[in-house]
This record gives structure tokens, C-alpha cells and sequence, in this order.
């Protein structure tokens, strides 16, 4: 390929780098805003990958109104292990936090910097989670 065609080419990945990043963050940031919190079950996790190194997908199902959405929450492998997933928090429910307009925009809540991020405190009752987790 000649330069110019690799300038290019590279300019266009750079740009859709970036704007998955930004649609990231507005993503988040809207959902910090406004939200409401129901209930998921975890379904399926898929870790490492290409452009994953280091983070496990978590899958969840969110049933409302009679209908289901899905949506996937990201951890690092180093907070817990794909072992730990599968043996004690797959097939679980945790609070989600949704978007009321577009509940597959959602966020699985079950650690307390989870909790935190949305201004809620951790339940008691999630304590026994924390095992698994690193702190």
C-alpha cells in the first residue's frame, strides 16, 4: 500500500477508536444521570479475547413488562476469575441499574464500587459475594 493509503486508513481507525470511546463514556454518563434499578440474572461470561486482554464480559437478562433485555457488564480478570463466575454467580440475580428509555443500556451492581458509581449503598445481603472478589 502506498503511505497516503496507510495515512488514511490508519486516520479512519484512529476515528472509530475514538468514537466508540466517546459513545462510551456518554453512554455511561447518561446512565449515571438516569436510571432505574431492577433485578438481572446473570446468563453467560466471555473473557479475554481480541481487544478484551484482561476483562470478563458478564451477560445478564433483564426481565421487565413481560419482556427481556440483555446487556453485558465488564470486569477485569484480576478482580475475579472465570472459575469463580461460572461456580458461583452464573445463573444468579443482582441489581441492575437500566435506562428507562432503552433498558438494554444497562450495568450489573454487585460490588460496592458497583454501588457506589450510582450512588447507592451495598446491600448486606450481597456480602457473601465478596469472596470471590478482590478487594
Amino acid at each position: 500500500m502506498s503511505p497516503k493509503k496507510n495515512l488514511i486508513l490508519g486516520m479512519l481507525i484512529l476515528s472509530f477508536c475514538i468514537g466508540g470511546a466517546i459513545w462510551g463514556i456518554l453512554r455511561r454518563n447518561n446512565l449515571e444521570k438516569k436510571h432505574e434499578v431492577g433485578n438481572a440474572v446473570i446468563t453467560g461470561f466471555y473473557a479475554g479475547g481480541r481487544g478484551n486482554s484482561g476483562g470478563i464480559w458478564i451477560d445478564c437478562v433483564i426481565y421487565l413488562n413481560g419482556k427481556n433485555y440483555t446487556s453485558s457488564s465488564r470486569y477485569l480478570t484480576s478482580d475475579i476469575s472465570s472459575d469463580d463466575i461460572s461456580k458461583y454467580i452464573l445463573h444468579k440475580s443482582f441489581p441492575v441499574v437500566y435506562s428507562p428509555s432503552n433498558p438494554s443500556v444497562a450495568s450489573l451492581m454487585i460490588t460496592p464500587k458497583d454501588f457506589a458509581r450510582y450512588g447507592y449503598s451495598f446491600p448486606d445481603s450481597l456480602n457473601w459475594v465478596m469472596q470471590y472478589f478482590s478487594k
